[in-house]
């Protein structure tokens, strides 16, 4: 920590008044960033910031509730929907991250790597094991399908919940229509108040109560800057929205930067991503007083604001191509995805759930050490039973088939009943422990959540967003600022992958 403020006082007031108070704030230096594939930051030349939950960070329950409610509004005014959705009461904890929506059915998923549906509801009732088979045979959904809609944003959490409510609305014969146009009228609304400027003008009249000012930011943008990374703004929302945003949580915090845009090289607005990856849509200036666009153009000058674009072009402009550049994002699809598969950026996943998802795994660490324990035994004693089935077999077998004297049956028949009795004992053990498997399971999902456990696990499993999590972000963390703790550049290495076979004769920490 002393090396960390020394490196970055340098002398200047505003950032030693920074350091002071956050050092009093130190519970949250225990946030760390983790490793999928090794990242060396002294390779990257560029770094680029989303910021939509990235760079600024919303007050979770107050902007959802905001968009829940104006979608509702907007709903009755346009849709023709009735006044009763209006007695719906947004429930911010009642959904996570990472789950989908069968929007034909009117079900909500949660599924594990392999695409199996562990868990579901339909609107707001839980589904049986045997529900749940009826409604996908192969216990497997085809995510490519357009029925299911992935929930893959934080903002995608308050339609998750509306269809949910809809759902039993139209059950109850309260709502017309059939489940997928309830939720793409949903879509619709709630896309519409994101774009209209209506939840955004809101949010810019209140930014306190909506947006939440991470002092560590200043201060890990100016750490980058200061070890010679160029830094650009890459972002869907449209200028004036940003200039409001990153004004409030950038502007008058170091004393060198006269603008909050000083602390950025480029600046891209209205991104239009993931279409920015695939599609090779032209970059144009804006004009900062109007937002209009200016003109087309094919170079960056700093302090300008430019629009649209597309990665190719983007790399021509710069000079740096691929792993030269990392981005940091929030959305598996629109940043992390597509920037990693069309352009071979290298990515950061901000997941801000994560500090709590830590927090509850060190509560229940215990926990997990003995159902892991119990776990080993089952199967251990499951194999044991195998064995003397296939024993109980042999001797069955033996008796039916071969010409045995009278005594010899008879020791047979006295091997083959305790084998049957140790069998017994054995199918016991199992289902006592698969019942205290079952408490300290139920016990540990529900520290996490009520009804859908961790969002990282599924069943023993890896669920379904985390494989994504995996595959797609080089490194992730809860936050942009845990960069503060970490050298600018620091060598992110991750651990060694070994085979299954590998196991007993490999241990990792």
């Amino acid at each position: 920590m002393e090396q960390i403020i020394r490196n970055l006082i340098s002398y200047n007031p505003q950032k030693f008044k920074l350091l002071t108070e956050l050092i009093e704030d130190d519970a949250e230096s225990s946030r760390g960033i983790f490793v999928n594939r090794t990242l060396k930051m002294d390779e990257i030349k560029y770094i680029g910031f989303d910021m939509d939950y990235t760079l600024a960070i919303y007050n979770k329950k107050e902007i959802e509730e905001l968009a829940f409610n104006l979608s509702i509004d907007s709903l009755i005014k346009n849709k023709n929907y009735p006044e009763i959705i209006k007695e719906i009461v947004y429930d911010p904890y009642y959904v996570i991250r990472g789950l989908v929506i069968d929007k034909v059915n009117g079900n909500i998923l949660k599924l594990d790597r392999h695409k199996y549906v562990r868990r579901a509801e339909h609107g707001k009732k839980k589904l049986t094991n045997k529900e749940i088979r009826d409604y996908y045979p192969t216990g497997k959904i085809k995510q490519s399908d357009e029925q299911f809609i992935s929930v893959d944003t934080l903002f995608s959490l308050p339609e998750a919940h509306m269809f949910c409510c809809f759902v039993d609305l139209k059950d109850k014969g309260l709502l017309e229509g059939d489940y997928s146009k309830l939720f793409d009228d949903i879509k619709e609304c709630i896309d519409t108040v994101h774009r209209d400027n209506s939840l955004k003008s809101i949010v810019s009249s209140d930014l306190k109560k909506y947006v939440y000012k991470d002092l560590r930011l200043p201060l890990v943008l100016d750490k980058f800057r200061e070890k010679g990374k160029k830094l650009f703004l890459l972002t869907n929302s449209e200028w004036t929205y940003t200039n409001t945003i990153m004004t409030y949580l950038l502007e008058n915090t170091i004393l060198e930067y006269k603008s909050w845009t000083d602390f950025f090289d480029i600046i891209i607005c209205q991104a239009k991503k993931p279409d920015f990856f695939v599609k090779k849509n032209p970059f144009y200036e804006i004009d900062i007083n109007t937002g209009d666009k200016i003109r087309e153009v094919n170079n960056f000058e700093k302090n300008k604001i430019y629009a649209n674009g597309n990665y190719n072009q983007f790399e021509e402009i710069i000079g740096s191509l691929g792993d030269q550049v990392l981005y940091i994002g929030d959305h598996i699809y629109g940043d992390i995805l597509r920037s990693n598969k069309d352009s071979g950026w290298r990515t950061v996943l901000v997941i801000e759930e994560l500090e709590e998802e830590l927090e509850k795994l060190q509560y229940v660490s215990q926990d997990l050490k003995n159902i892991k324990k119990k776990r080993e035994k089952k199967d251990k004693v499951e194999y044991e039973l195998k064995m003397y089935m296939n024993k109980l077999k042999k001797l069955e077998t033996l008796k039916n088939s071969a010409q045995l004297t009278e005594k010899e049956i008879e020791l047979v028949d006295k091997a083959i009943e305790v084998f049957n009795n140790e069998l017994k004992m054995l199918e016991e053990k199992i289902e006592k422990l698969a019942r205290q498997i079952d408490i300290i399971s139920n016990k540990i999902d529900s520290t996490f959540h009520h009804k859908w456990g961790q969002i990282f696990q599924e069943s023993y499993e890896i669920s379904r967003f985390g494989d994504q999590v995996k595959d797609y972000a080089c490194i992730y963390t809860s936050r942009l600022s845990n960069f503060f703790f970490y050298p600018v550049n620091n060598y992110f290495k991750s651990q060694k992958d070994i085979m299954p076979h590998e196991v007993q004769y490999q241990k990792y920490s």
